[in-house]
């Protein structure tokens, strides 16, 4: 996350509900966690209304945001561990 906020602060939280990847558990036996990175870029309460919310919808920023930090971590994945 620093990587692409400086002085960023990670907030680990807890969504109830479903996911997609339970298939992937129950077909291969495999763990999967969620990941919804994002910044908050207004009013945190009003943000959480706006997930899975009538309207739901986040910001073309943090659309892409999270697109950049989700191609980073894929990457980090793939390089050797000494790099």
């Amino acid at each position: 996350m620093t990587k692409l906020v400086p002085g960023a602060k990670t907030v680990p939280f807890q969504v109830p509900g479903a996911t997609d990847s339970r298939y992937f558990r129950n077909k291969f036996g495999s763990i999967a966690y969620g990941l919804s990175p994002f910044l908050v870029d207004g009013d945190i309460s009003e943000l959480a209304t706006m997930i899975h919310g009538r309207n739901e919808r986040i910001s073309i920023d943090n659309l892409l945001f999270g697109a950049k930090f989700l191609f980073e971590v894929v990457r980090d994945f793939d390089l050797p561990i000494n790099s």
